[in-house]
């Protein structure tokens, strides 16, 4: 099933990228046909309806001809191991990151197959967790929303059909009088049922096979004029078979509800259909300034349901009158020779789209199933550690690399509170290998290694290799591939009276491209989760502007992605980011617009009112707001004897506030989507809670406990903001202190040879506040087939 939703969903986002191409052409068309007879340009926009729908069948069958650049489609990204397996902090599990390409590297080879098409929940300084650090399946969540709005446009369709349906039902049919004899006179091939209602003040049509006409109720005193004009112009609809176009267009804005392009051309069609019924109206010899005077006549307020074809409309009234009243109009019908022009090409280059295709993204899930660095190597188990590290540089071609700079990252300490640190630089003899530091260990005989090379002005590269418990190591021979670099320059624009020299630009992530698929990189993280590497290498990664702001990088990849945030006193953190670039280049110059900050403070209670003392409070950037953030950063502070905090430098954006009780006594149920305005400050009271305590075991089919699995609670069942986090013991036992409200649980990491769960919630808890722990809820897990 997963394979079907990533298939689905990458055609969708496929053709839903390709029908932009038939809307130009269209709206093209359209505007060169602007003086020619409106049938025409209907009749374009029909065919380009058609094309909307007929783009996913054969995107789907016709032979690719693959010239487009790569994208990421639904559910590529393959999570990254950011750290060494510990449990996360409460709030690492944090809402899923939407179109955030950060740490895309698959190092985890044990993960289940789903494990790269799930959502992402983001830590609260904004990177990414652990490989199986998520349990919401982003394919699924990408599916179910596209699901849920196509429902939404079916049932308002359903709807008004019913709607509709009801009206015709209690309206009565016209067999006799001066409208059915002009009816007689008028109607030719397609025959409808004409009825009167009181419930609806415009002429209408609708209907697929049995087509019914709509009057009000007062047509029955309508004068010959007026009754010969309004069945002129329902009769052209039903001759013209308009009400299926009319029922497509409906089927194809449910299936693209997401493209605005879907919605201007479906009002585009109905525009230009009724702009051609009405020329045949006056084509038959109606005065124009009679027939814009019934239409006036006829126009009502009221609710016209979707399923119909109303004759009026305020919206597009005023130009249908000018077009009514020009002399100028070209009003002749489409000839058939014309039409089946019109239709062949626009179905031929429909096709002809449709055999332009990307690189297959499930190829690229297939290669980031295995380390970057060597797939041969990462089932492997570790080999013996050497008394002093050896590095290999190599080049793209494989070719070894003398000369080069290489700086060696270890992480030392319990993995709970270690930090990464600093060796080197090193340099590469003629054999491209750096003999580095002693190798260290944590946690019984796990290590963690990043390395980042460099040929000053014309080669970088990056690596990591690492062994976590329960997991198998990788990269263990610790190799480097090194890419071409350059020099980019850039700028930064600040508000008036701030001096562009006091700005420090970071390089927060650099990612370096080792192949043309979107998930062939190496990564070189400076994020927070990582101590020791967000502080690392400022002369090569940290700059500032000159004094009128531009900035300059230096070994920058020639094709990769680079994160930069800003700060400054006084203004709030600004970022920059290449990622939507497709040609994984930097072309274009870098431009930083910064803005003065924004400000979060207030007090810490606990929860009996008292100044809670040593809360670690955070703001963490929201993934969706009124700005999407390329990097969800985090803010930090810790209350004071007060119970105060305050959170400066804050961008003007919606932030996810959380408090962390270091010693696990309270806890406390994030806030979300705080608007974050400069010059405004909410003095926010934030009240922990005592929570309830939730524990029990992890254990195999048989009984026996499993130790290393993480266990997570987040708000709500698309992901959100994270509640809590624990790592079963030796004995299998955890425990998270839950807040009031709602709480899923899911497996975040599982150790090496057991199967995730399907699905991944395991547990919906509704947490009351003062309620008994709940204690012996437990969970099996089951074991890979071998």
């Amino acid at each position: 099933m997963a394979a079907l939703d990533d298939a689905f969903l990458s055609v969708l986002a496929d053709s839903s990228i390709k029908i932009c191409a038939v809307f130009v052409m269209a709206a093209a068309a359209s505007l060169i046909l602007y003086r020619s007879s409106a049938a025409l340009r209907h009749f374009v926009w029909a065919v380009t309806m058609l094309s909307f729908l007929l783009m996913p069948i054969l995107s789907a069958s016709v032979p690719r001809w693959r010239i487009l650049p790569s994208w990421t489609a639904p559910g590529d990204s393959a999570p990254q191991e950011l750290g060494p397996r510990r449990a996360a902090r409460p709030d690492s599990v944090n809402q899923a990151h939407v179109g955030h390409r950060d740490h895309r590297e698959s190092l985890d080879t044990t993960s289940p197959p789903s494990a790269s098409m799930v959502a992402i929940p983001a830590q609260a300084d904004g990177s990414l967790p652990s490989p199986t650090a998520y349990s919401i399946p982003r394919l699924a969540f990408l599916l179910w929303l596209w699901l849920f709005g196509f429902g939404v446009i079916l049932l308002r369709a359903a709807t008004s059909r019913i709607i509709v349906h009801r009206v015709a039902q209690s309206a009565d049919p016209v067999t006799v009088g001066p409208i059915s004899e002009v009816r007689r006179l008028l109607e030719t091939g397609r025959r409808a049922d004409a009825c009167l209602s009181v419930r609806r003040g415009t002429p209408m049509t609708w209907g697929f096979l049995h087509l019914k006409l709509l009057l009000p109720a007062d047509a029955s005193h309508w004068g010959p004029r007026r009754l010969r004009a309004v069945l002129l112009h329902e009769f052209a609809h039903i001759r013209r078979h308009d009400t299926i176009p009319h029922m497509l267009t409906q089927f194809v804005c449910a299936f693209y509800w997401f493209p605005p392009l879907v919605w201007l051309a479906a009002r585009r069609l109905h525009e230009e259909c009724e702009h051609a019924r009405d020329d045949l109206v006056l084509e038959s010899g109606v005065k124009p300034s009679d027939y814009a005077e019934e239409l006036l006549g006829l126009l009502v307020p009221g609710f016209i349901p979707s399923a119909a074809l109303a004759m009026t409309g305020r919206s597009e009234l005023e130009v249908r009158l000018r077009a009514i009243l020009d002399e100028k109009t070209d009003r002749r019908p489409i000839t058939r020779r014309t039409a089946f022009i019109v239709a062949i090409f626009g179905v031929s280059s429909t096709a002809a789209l449709a055999t332009l295709q990307a690189p297959n993204p499930s190829a690229s899930q297939s290669a980031a199933a295995a380390p970057a660095n060597s797939a041969s190597t990462a089932t492997q188990p570790p080999k013996s550690t050497p008394e002093k590290l050896a590095v290999t540089c190599v080049d793209s071609d494989g070719k070894p690399v003398a000369g080069a700079e290489v700086h060696l990252y270890q992480f030392v300490g319990r993995s709970d509170e270690g930090r990464f640190v600093h060796s080197g630089p090193f340099t590469t003899d003629g054999r491209g290998k750096a003999v580095c530091s002693d190798a260290t260990l944590y946690d019984g005989g796990n290590f963690d290694r990043w390395f980042y090379a460099r040929v000053p002005g014309r080669l970088v590269g990056a690596g990591r290799s690492a062994k976590w418990t329960n997991r198998a190591a990788f990269n263990a021979e610790n190799r480097v591939v090194m890419q071409a670099s350059k020099t980019v320059d850039g700028h930064v624009t600040l508000p008036a009276g701030f001096d562009p020299t006091k700005v420090t630009v970071r390089v927060r992530t650099l990612h370096i491209a080792t192949g043309p698929g979107a998930m062939d990189y190496e990564s070189f993280p400076r994020e927070d989760s990582f101590p020791g590497l967000d502080t690392s290498l400022p002369k090569i990664f940290d700059c500032r502007p000159d004094p009128k702001g531009r900035i300059q990088l230096s070994d920058v990849p020639v094709r990769g992605w680079l994160y930069l945030v800003t700060s400054a006193v006084g203004l709030g953190e600004a970022q920059w980011s290449n990622i939507r670039n497709r040609e994984n280049n930097f072309d274009q110059p870098i431009h930083i617009a910064m803005e003065e900050e924004g400000f979060l403070s207030g007090r810490v209670l606990s929860p009996d009112g008292k100044p809670a003392v040593g809360m670690k409070v955070t703001a963490r950037l929201s993934s969706s707001g009124c700005r999407q953030n390329l990097y969800l950063s985090s803010f930090r502070a810790v209350s004071d004897a007060e119970g105060a905090f305050s959170l400066p430098g804050l961008p003007q954006t919606e932030v996810v506030l959380t408090v962390l009780d270091p010693k696990k006594n309270w806890t406390f149920r994030p806030l979300e989507n705080i608007l974050v305005q400069p010059h405004q400050d909410p003095k926010l009271t934030l009240k922990l809670e005592s929570g309830v305590r939730v524990g029990g075991r992890v254990l195999t089919t048989d009984g026996k406990p499993v130790g290393g699995a993480a266990i997570s609670a987040v708000a709500s069942e698309s992901g959100g903001p994270g509640l809590a986090d624990d790592q079963t013991d030796a004995d299998g036992r955890y425990e998270l202190r839950l807040p009031g409200g709602d709480a899923y649980l899911y497996f975040n990491s599982l150790p090496d040879g057991f199967a995730y769960p399907t699905p991944q919630i395991v547990k919906r808890l509704q947490i009351k506040p003062a309620e008994d722990d709940v204690q012996h809820l437990d969970f099996t897990l089951q074991r890979k087939p071998k």
